[in-house]
């Protein structure tokens, strides 16, 4: 039955009055893991990677706990990366439309998953366990259950991510994760990208795939280190090259091969890369803070053409894995040193 508090609130007990509320985080719960001199804070909010250093210095270009995600920031694309033209698609034979949540390019961007906030399933000092299950919805009427472990090291930033289907009918999946990389405090124009990608795909005025060329030649060659000043990129690149041990790098150098900050990830299944400086953010003061370097497993608007969409049938799961540090791709140097 109830009745009201002795101070005629109306309040049942426990309940915390609204002016009494601090302003929470617009990214929910923080959770900060540390070890081996690295440290990163998770956001629940989308599990996204908000801060990221190594023995002092940052690797990201994140955001502050009482900030709202800006342009991707370290949020994870699932279950598509990137851009479906017009969020239609058809799947054995369905046709599907998806939001769309970026209307000035008529498209669904990014997946359903950044803005959800996600479950910690296990926690250690020096890891964290987030989940997320994808129920069925209008634009992926898929039931997946995500799961990612962050974990951090001596080695740098170590992920891994699980897609489970736990439908009953065949699931179309894709994934990109969306840090932006950075030096230190050094600006991006002041540094060097190199990846060792053999093509690049050219987009039109909405950012939709137009024709994958070859990049020798051209301002998107930096399969030896280049400068990324006065190159503006949002361009998905292919055919990276795959070490012995399975994984591909992309490696930012400092001036003059100071320092240096890598991603890598395990090649198989992941065979895209997006590297984006953000020279289009409508707010200027986000623009060339850092680079977005994207793992993907398929191109943009690949739910839309077919292409590396991965096909995950009821029961089955799909890992991807990947990892950020300090230094460069080990065995690199920079050119001239």
């Amino acid at each position: 039955m109830y009745r009201l508090n002795t101070d005629g609130s109306g309040r049942l007990p426990g309940m915390t009055r609204r002016d009494d509320v601090a302003p929470a985080s617009p990214t929910a719960d923080q959770i900060t893991i540390a070890g081996g001199g690295t440290e990163a804070v998770i956001a629940t909010l989308g599990a996204t990677l908000r801060t990221l250093t190594q023995d002092g210095s940052p690797l990201i270009d994140g955001f502050n706990a009482d900030q709202a995600v800006p342009y991707g920031r370290g949020q994870l694309c699932l279950p598509w990366p990137n851009r479906i033209r017009k969020g239609v698609y058809t799947w054995d034979g369905v046709e599907i439309q998806a939001p769309i949540n970026e209307p000035d390019r008529d498209a669904a961007l990014h997946g359903l998953v950044r803005w959800a906030i996600w479950e910690v399933r296990a926690q250690a000092p020096d890891s964290v366990t987030l989940g997320y299950r994808l129920c069925p919805q209008d634009g992926y009427p898929f039931l997946v259950d995500l799961e990612i472990v962050y974990a951090v090291g001596a080695a740098g930033l170590d992920v891994t991510l699980v897609a489970t289907n736990k439908g009953t009918a065949a699931a179309p999946y894709g994934f990109a994760t969306h840090p932006y990389l950075r030096v230190g405090d050094h600006h991006i124009d002041d540094c060097l990208l190199q990846v060792t990608a053999k093509n690049v795909l050219l987009t039109d005025a909405h950012l939709m795939p137009t024709e994958l060329i070859g990049v020798s030649g051209t301002q998107y060659d930096f399969t030896v280190a280049a400068p990324l000043l006065d190159r503006d990129l949002d361009n998905a690149f292919h055919s990276v090259e795959v070490g012995e041990d399975g994984l591909s790098w992309s490696t930012l150098w400092g001036p003059a091969g100071d320092d240096a900050t890598s991603m890598w990830w395990v090649a198989d299944g992941c065979g895209w890369f997006q590297v984006c400086t953000g020279d289009a953010f409508p707010l200027a003061a986000w623009r060339r803070r850092g680079i977005a370097m994207e793992p993907m497993t398929c191109p943009p608007n690949a739910f839309q053409t077919g292409e590396d969409v991965v096909r995950i049938e009821p029961g089955a799961d799909f890992t991807v894995r990947w990892g950020i540090q300090r230094g460069p791709q080990p065995g690199l140097t920079f050119p001239g040193a």
